[in-house]
């Protein structure tokens, strides 16, 4: 029996930095969704659930894409994923969030997440921490009554209308930006805007039904006007043919 010395054992510390590198790296990858770069649906529950417990009024963003379906069947599952990728970084761009989600989870103001499949959910602010609301200029500078010369202050719901049209600006510049291929298929984003206010409380479970609910009923009525748009468009075209007609001698063809 070998009784000489004993190997000496490796050091702990580097050791233990080594696991608590690699446990980071898969909390993070818990934490994004591996398509689009973005948090995921259970990170965008947490920040949910945060604001809640927090008790400061915020604002959410459910959002669908139309016709997605369409693009993995009549193009390819490769076009569809580089389409979420595409919307995945123009919602990135429009909405910048700074740090890393798991030491800044819940310190920024807007965050964006990969729901699932080809639905993307975002959550913001609605005050202003420092100012509790003030409209501020470009410069952050507080905006005063002309009248009073008191900061002016936007109410829960007055910036709830702004960000919901402010995401409308975004889907649009998203929609224009596609190619042609693309947009011949009637894709579009429908979306849900709601406001969790603390004086009319709802669970997380609860806000998160009247997002789903709300978003569905935008789509349903898009579908309407597309489907009310179509004759309209054929009795258009039909005019324009006789037009054409009358100038051509050409009888249009029906």
């Amino acid at each position: 029996m070998n009784s000489g010395p004993s190997s000496p054992k490796p050091p702990l510390h580097p050791l233990i930095r080594g696991y608590e590198t690699v446990l980071g790296m898969y909390q993070l990858l818990a934490h994004k969704d591996q398509l689009t770069g973005l948090d995921n649906k259970a990170t965008w529950q947490l920040d949910v659930e945060r604001r809640i417990a927090a008790g400061q009024p915020f604002g959410a963003i459910f959002m669908d894409l139309d016709s997605f379906k369409q693009v993995n069947d009549k193009i390819s599952h490769d076009a569809g994923d580089q389409l979420l990728q595409r919307l995945g970084n123009h919602l990135r761009g429009s909405f910048k969030r700074e740090g890393d989600v798991l030491t800044n989870l819940g310190q920024s103001s807007t965050l964006v997440s990969r729901w699932a499949g080809d639905e993307f959910a975002l959550t913001f602010d609605l005050t202003d921490n420092t100012r509790r609301g003030v409209v501020t200029n470009d410069a952050g500078e507080p905006v005063l009554d002309r009248v009073t010369q008191e900061p002016i202050h936007k109410s829960p719901e007055e910036r709830l209308e702004d960000q919901k049209k402010f995401f409308q600006l975004v889907v649009d510049e998203f929609v224009e930006s596609l190619p042609e291929e693309i947009k011949t298929l009637g894709v579009n984003v429908s979306f849900s805007c709601v406001l969790w206010d603390p004086k009319n409380p709802k669970t997380a479970e609860d806000f998160f039904s009247s997002l789903d609910n709300q978003m569905y009923a935008h789509k349903q009525q898009r579908n309407n006007e597309k489907h009310h748009a179509l004759p309209r468009r054929k009795r258009a075209a039909a005019w324009a043919a006789g037009k054409l007609a009358a100038y051509s001698g050409v009888k249009p063809q029906r």
